[in-house]
């Protein structure tokens, strides 16, 4: 049995258990990630959807303790206290619309800036009335790798597919047809970018997040 999921796993994941079930692992992320040149913006307050979005942040910048930062959700907290040893102000549930109205509430008026790629899909901020100081800073670019790079990788016909993001959805299945292997989202968002493609709904984790992803996996062995 074969498993792709769209994303590099670290030598310590709880996917790699599943070799004892005799299942084959491929771990790609089908996206190109690149700098983009950015400046400090004036604000009350960072937000950081992803821990991409804080690598290439804090690539540039230190962390300011004067600053005040928020996160998406646990995984994104728990990244960026090992980034910058220091705990985020706000950590969100990873649900766009009860983060926004929760953050509403947190910055009270404060400005907040939004760190986040190009091709962000920008569910929270969509959830802010234009009457709050928000602005978005795209410091990096998302795309989806080119077709070639993707042949390179070899990857063959997969009976389980494992798809973190919207965007790697749709790498994939302009990649491969659907071929009603069991297909599994990390989140409602990417189930639903899944779902105009395949007209099928799938199984997708209520709180993101690599361990309740395994455990959705393994629930659908």
């Amino acid at each position: 049995m074969n498993l792709f999921i769209s994303r590099k796993l670290s030598q310590d994941s709880l996917f790699h258990s599943f070799v004892n079930e005799g299942i084959e692992i491929y771990d790609e992320s089908l996206i190109d990630f690149t700098a983009i040149p950015f400046t400090k913006p004036k604000t009350d307050w960072i937000f950081f959807y992803s821990k991409k979005g804080i690598d290439y942040y804090f690539e540039n910048l230190d962390f300011d303790p004067s600053q005040s930062y928020a996160v998406l959700g646990s995984a994104t907290a728990s990244y960026f206290n090992i980034k910058t040893n220091h705990s985020a102000d706000f950590i969100g549930n990873n649900n766009a619309e009860q983060i926004a109205e929760k953050l509403k509430k947190t910055i009270d008026g404060d400005s907040i800036t939004f760190i986040k790629a190009i091709n962000s899909i920008e569910s929270v901020e969509n959830h802010l009335q234009e009457s709050y100081k928000s602005q978005a800073l795209a410091i990096y670019n998302n795309c989806i790798k080119n077709v070639e790079a993707i042949k390179s990788m070899r990857i063959p016909s997969c009976d389980i597919v494992v798809l973190t993001s919207p965007m790697n959805a749709r790498a994939w299945f302009d990649y491969k047809s659907y071929a009603n292997e069991k297909v599994i989202a990390i989140g409602k968002t990417t189930a639903f970018e899944i779902k105009s493609i395949i007209n099928k709904d799938v199984p997708y984790c209520k709180h993101p997040s690599e361990s309740a992803l395994f455990q959705l996996v393994k629930d659908n062995l």
